[in-house]
């Protein structure tokens, strides 16, 4: 996370924001922080802070997690470290932005200090039906019968 770019310098200096320095590092400028990963202050790999599942990153040089965008409507992002989407959302599900599965579904995470929902997509409800990459279901059009969820056709 610090380079030496002086011979005999008593302290290295920290890695600026945006770039990464391994061990032994006396320079730099030629290891930005790659897309999908974000480097802060003293970032010692190209993995040590990767955008986590359900966001990505496009860009090299990013130095800070709010360069980790949501993935898009109607796509999902697996894992960490993307750069680009994973793949478009299953066929009778959506896929709202931010989802990390190709089936998502509503999750609620409750500590002793927040409490915040994952709403980033869900199956198909009744009456509805959502091709495969659909950002939100789509009404039953007249004259078809949705009777069940998770459809990908009316």
């Amino acid at each position: 996370g610090s380079y030496a770019d002086q011979a005999g310098q008593s302290a290295c200096t920290p890695c600026p924001a945006g770039f990464y320095c391994v061990a032994n590092s006396t320079s730099y400028d030629s290891a930005p922080c790659p897309p999908g990963s974000y480097c802060p202050e003293g970032t010692g790999s190209a993995t040590a802070h990767l955008c986590p599942a359900g966001t990505l990153n496009p860009s090299s040089g990013a130095q800070s997690s709010s360069s980790c965008l949501p993935c898009s409507a109607g796509y999902y992002c697996g894992t960490a470290g993307l750069s680009v989407e994973t793949g478009l959302c299953a066929g009778g599900w959506y896929c709202r932005g931010g989802a990390a599965l190709s089936r998502p579904t509503y999750s609620v995470n409750i500590t002793n200090t927040s409490c915040y929902g994952n709403y980033s997509g869900a199956i198909c409800p009744a009456g509805s039906y959502c091709p495969v990459g659909a950002s939100v279901a789509l009404p039953c059009p007249s004259g078809m019968y949705c009777a069940s969820q998770g459809l990908s056709a009316p």
